[in-house]
């Protein structure tokens, strides 16, 4: 790709991009959740993997880091009511509801937000299958995930105040005041994702990590927190990362090879 042409070592990728899902699907049929949050990502990682890994070294590899959600674990522990994939998804070429048939968004932030919880899990679904994948080939990258915490930017502001819009006055309030006092700042948003590209903690530098808020590598079995709704959470991920991570590699590179974007399954570890 042009990209990597330009820039033939690339020492960190952050997939930091993220949109509440509408009703629209993408150009290939495509429920647009699943599209431009999961789809997109997987294909420009690919395609910016030879530079990556030209990058690192066995000391000092290079970092991808996805920016995920805690919505990924309100739908990969079923609060939603169905799973985030259906039996259909795994079995033969099926690829369940992708295209939008059950699970898609209208633009409004609740309404959408099993479709967003699915795309940010398929975040994390793809950091655990491609850092076990380049773990295997011992190539110099690694893979983490990671959820920054409710952070105060205009977009979410304005996302949860429109959820009050019907009641006079309490969208001000909401955007104005209690996302502003309770929810953090950009600038500690930015720590979370700092941290996961710069630390030298083990379990990052393994990668396959989900690191949270308070930047800590949840999935890292020598440091267990001592938390029910932690654990929780991580037999969550966990279950989900058995039950679909490998499936929805595969379906993910068979779209990819249909697409505009195909050049870069061949970098597919």
């Amino acid at each position: 790709t042009e990209l990597s042409a330009t820039y033939p070592k690339i020492h960190y990728l952050f997939n930091n991009a993220g949109s509440t899902p509408i009703f629209n699907l993408t150009e290939q049929g495509l429920e647009d959740g699943f599209g431009g949050m999961h789809l997109a990502h997987m294909a420009l990682t690919l395609g910016l993997l030879p530079s990556l890994r030209a990058a690192g070294t066995r000391e000092n590899p290079s970092r991808v880091i996805m920016t995920s959600s805690e919505a990924s674990i309100t739908v990969a522990l079923g609060f939603l009511g169905d799973d985030a994939f259906p039996p259909s998804f795994l079995e033969g070429n099926g690829e369940g509801d992708l295209r939008g048939e059950v699970t898609r968004g209208n633009g409004n932030g609740m309404a959408s937000h099993g479709a967003y919880g699915r795309a940010k899990l398929c975040n994390n679904l793809f950091a655990f299958e491609l850092n076990r994948r380049l773990r295997q080939l011992d190539w110099p990258v690694v893979v983490n995930t990671l959820h920054t915490g409710s952070v105060a930017t205009k977009t979410a502001a304005a996302a949860l105040s429109d959820l009050f819009r019907g009641i006079p006055g309490l969208p001000f309030l909401v955007s104005n005041v209690y996302v502003p006092l309770l929810w953090r700042t950009t600038q500690a948003g930015s720590s979370t994702l700092l941290y996961t590209a710069l630390s030298n903690d083990a379990s990052l530098l393994k990668g396959g990590q989900y690191v949270d808020a308070l930047c800590r590598p949840l999935l890292d079995e020598k440091h267990p927190i001592n938390s029910k709704i932690v654990q929780e959470k991580v037999k969550a991920l966990r279950r989900a990362d058995e039950q679909w991570a490998l499936r929805l590699w595969d379906v993910s590179l068979r779209l990819l090879s249909e697409s505009p974007a195909n050049g870069v399954v061949a970098n597919a570890p």
